[in-house]
């Protein structure tokens, strides 16, 4: 019962503040100011950070520590709510979207040390991506693997494994929240370094889920490599003033009698704007392309909101194990929930987090955490 009052009372919570951000907010960028960017999602993609702070340890004697951790969270294997600043790539023929999205990632790697109860070094590392089986595409499944351990202890874990596709919690689309919950089935192995006797493998039932939102969006601080972002990622799709044209039409037709995004419209008024005259080679009405689009990235860089002020997302992960022990804990899982603050308006890549943690890591299955975390973050 506890495990699953963990994730409503951060549901009901971040409701909370959801309504009162809506109301007279000071967050600047809040949505009574610039439209409503509820559909960009709260945590870090296609990042680093490197993170630093306090270790408070709720657990009866255990002591407080200092820790670092070292992370990277890749693209999302559907990128519905990316943030602009952090897209790896631009959606450009998907209609605005409905309700609130987001998920997994492609790719995550993380090493951390001073983060359990027993201290030492713990790494994992995840990836995902999606499968076209025969006969069961219409599910289209993911594949999974995972490789995680304690660097302490020298146990290992290697897991490899089907997921579902993300569902949605209806209320919370509704409401702008990004979240997303992920099923699987899989096996893992144990690879103890100086015991054999604790290697084992079996089967497991997983789940990973996510729920959160950013809030007091504004335009970045850097709003040069935002142009060259959306720059650069048009051009990828359209080096040249034909294929330009063609985006165009594309977009005009994937978006017939639906609502088109800021990047869809920013493209289809580029390609207007860049309309050559008369007697232009094809040399020239390249290079007018190029120029107009450059100059244009600028102006929506400099309008674009994508870099928030607050951000609440809770994570919670478990597994169910097939394992011979009778006397093994076979269901266990790992609740976070964290708040990122940036507090300089001039400077996106460093921010604050309170983070609370609760349960158990696949790289470390023996080791429970109970814990509040104050950090300094940096983004690269």
């Amino acid at each position: 019962m506890k495990t699953l009052l963990r994730p409503l009372l951060v549901v009901l919570a971040l409701m909370l503040v959801d309504d009162i951000c809506a109301q007279d907010s000071p967050l600047p960028g809040s949505r009574d100011q610039m439209g409503d960017p509820s559909f960009l999602y709260p945590a870090a993609v296609n990042t680093w950070e490197v993170e630093g702070g306090y270790n408070a340890n709720l657990r009866e004697g255990q002591e407080d520590e200092y820790f670092y951790r070292i992370a990277y969270k890749g693209r999302m294997l559907n990128e519905e709510g990316t943030p602009f600043k952090y897209a790896k790539g631009l959606e450009f023929l998907m209609p605005e979207l409905e309700s609130a999205g987001g998920d997994v990632p492609q790719l995550t790697f993380r090493y951390e040390n001073g983060t359990t109860a027993a201290g030492g070094s713990l790494f994992d590392g995840a990836g995902a991506m999606g499968l076209n089986l025969r006969g069961l595409e219409k599910l289209n499944l993911r594949g999974t693997a995972v490789v995680a351990g304690n660097l302490d202890d020298r146990t290992y874990q290697f897991a490899l494994g089907l997921e579902s596709p993300p569902m949605r919690l209806p209320l919370a689309s509704g409401h702008g929240f990004s979240n997303w919950l992920v099923l699987g089935v899989g096996a893992q192995h144990q690879e103890d370094a100086d015991s054999s006797e604790l290697d084992k493998s079996f089967g497991l039932v997983t789940f990973r889920a996510f729920l959160g939102k950013a809030f007091g969006w504004r335009k970045s601080a850097d709003v040069g490599s935002t142009q060259a972002m959306i720059r650069d990622r048009v051009l990828e799709q359209a080096p040249t003033y034909v294929s330009a044209l063609a985006l165009a039409e594309q977009i005009e037709r994937a978006t017939e009698g639906r609502l088109r995004t800021k990047v869809q419209q920013f493209v289809l008024d580029a390609v207007g704007e860049a309309e050559p005259d008369p007697g232009m080679s094809a040399e020239d009405k390249d290079r007018n392309w190029r120029r107009v689009l450059d100059e244009m990235a600028r102006g929506e860089a400099d309008a674009i909101t994508d870099q928030p002020t607050l951000s609440a997302y809770a994570e919670w992960s478990g597994w169910y194990s097939f394992e011979d022990d009778p006397d093994a804990d076979r269901y266990k899982d790992l609740f976070t929930a964290t708040l990122d603050y940036w507090p300089f308006e001039s400077y996106d890549n460093a921010l604050l987090r309170l983070r609370y943690e609760h349960g158990y890591e696949r790289a470390a299955p023996q080791i429970k955490k109970n814990q509040v975390m104050v950090s300094v973050v940096l983004r690269f």
